[in-house]
């Protein structure tokens, strides 16, 4: 009985090293790092692959002015962060508007505020726009309240609680959460 424990034994404070012996063998073969790329290729197939992206992707392929299909890449590419190829896919349906109908204009409004509040350049943007805008229409309390919110956004709280400040004084009634 003794004997077994000192084999276990004597087994389990080896058995890193032996661990250590068949990696070093493994990985001096000059096959491993091929094994291991095309072990990642297939397993990339079996991956969940996003449907709305991929048949966007598709539709684009098949016709480049299917603005529908540009559309759904756009809302997914934004969803993914993409940022890069979302901005590209910006530009080129802004340049397709004259053929954009009004349910697709609505579309691509909507995901160019959604753009706008995912980066910090377009949160500058929004409220530069904000900010013109009220200029011309100081008593447009939501006006204040959306510029309060992208400040904020961007980590300017004195100049969000200044723009909430101004939404009070317009509306007395409106209150707010001091750790905004």
């Amino acid at each position: 009985m003794d004997k077994i424990k000192t084999w276990r034994h004597n087994f389990l404070k080896l058995l890193p090293h032996h661990y250590r012996i068949i990696t070093e063998k493994v990985i001096k073969k000059p096959i491993f790092p091929a094994f291991l790329l095309f072990t990642l290729f297939i397993i990339s197939f079996f991956l969940p692959q996003n449907q709305r992206f991929q048949e966007a992707k598709i539709a684009i392929l098949k016709n480049k002015q299917n603005i529908d299909a540009h559309l759904v890449l756009l809302d997914e590419l934004i969803n993914a962060n993409d940022w890069e190829r979302a901005e590209k896919e910006l530009i080129f349906l802004e340049n397709s508007s004259p053929q954009l109908d009004n349910q697709q204009k609505e579309k691509l409004k909507q995901a160019t505020v959604q753009y706008n509040e995912s980066t910090k350049e377009g949160c500058q943007n929004l409220i530069k726009n904000w900010q013109t805008f009220l200029e011309k229409n100081p008593n447009y309390k939501i006006g204040w309240l959306a510029l309060a919110y992208y400040q904020a956004k961007l980590g300017d709280k004195e100049a969000a609680k200044k723009s909430i400040e101004k939404a009070q004084s317009i509306d007395p009634g409106l209150s707010y959460d001091e750790d905004f």
